[in-house]
């Protein structure tokens, strides 16, 4: 963990130094609320995606395991007269996190100094299950709680994230919540932010540029009076020391 630091300089350096956005964000396929469905009751709470995009990931189907089924539109025409006729039907074409092995979805990320569970404790935010359909989501927060999914790139980075929405007041029916008050920019400009100050003190550097092209995707100068800058800084000194950690 950085000893010296100055997080000015580091919050001006997430908005100015290039970034990338990473492509955590459009790796599965965002299927339809039914098709959702379909997807939790035949592979529970786990990302699925075809033969073909597991490959793409790094990934290979395990010999043997079976596909779920999914809907898949079909359009037609009875003649060339005829208007266009869409049918969806069951296709056997979708596997399951656990039927494949291969490159790692999750990277952890471990500081000694830093003890996450240990953060939630002394902030009081629980841990719950991830349940969102959509995996190119990477975590969520709602009231005191935090979600993380399970493919997350960097689960530490994203837990991080959501501890700082909670923290800021974006969450609804918080007491002094302020996501009604907030755009959707600012407060992913601020709860980016804050991670990204948490990890690049703690040392985790292959991180940041992704973070910063998160941070910069959110960010227009307009924004830029609305970001409550001091806010941002206590809160990621908040979560350090909750975590173990010393802030110099």
């Amino acid at each position: 963990m950085k000893t010296q630091y100055d997080m000015q300089s580091l919050f001006n350096e997430a908005l100015t130094k290039p970034g990338m956005l990473s492509d955590a964000y459009a790796r599965f396929y965002e299927f339809s609320i039914g098709n959702s469905i379909l997807a939790l009751m035949q592979a529970g709470n786990q990302p699925v995606a075809t033969y073909k995009r597991w490959q793409s990931l790094g990934r290979q189907v395990k010999r043997g395991a079976q596909a779920i089924s999914l809907l898949v539109p079909v359009t037609f025409k009875k003649d060339e007269d005829s208007e266009t006729i869409t049918l969806f039907k069951s296709v056997n074409r979708w596997f399951k996190l656990s039927d494949t092995e291969g490159e790692p979805l999750s990277h952890e990320l471990r500081t000694p100094e830093f003890n996450l569970d240990q953060a939630l404790t002394a902030l009081d935010i629980e841990k719950v299950d991830f349940t969102s359909s959509n995996y190119n989501c990477q975590g969520y927060a709602y009231k005191n709680s935090i979600a993380i999914n399970p493919a997350a790139k960097y689960p530490l980075k994203t837990a991080i994230h959501e501890i700082a929405h909670v923290l800021l007041g974006h969450t609804k029916d918080t007491q002094h919540s302020d996501s009604l008050t907030l755009e959707p920019s600012v407060m992913e400009v601020e709860a980016e932010s804050v991670a990204y100050l948490v990890m690049s003190i703690l040392g985790h550097e292959q991180v940041l540029t992704e973070s910063r092209g998160y941070i910069q995707s959110w960010y227009s100068d307009s924004k830029r009076e609305k970001i409550r800058v001091s806010k941002i800084f206590g809160i990621a000194d908040k979560i350090i020391k909750a975590g173990g950690g010393k802030v110099a």
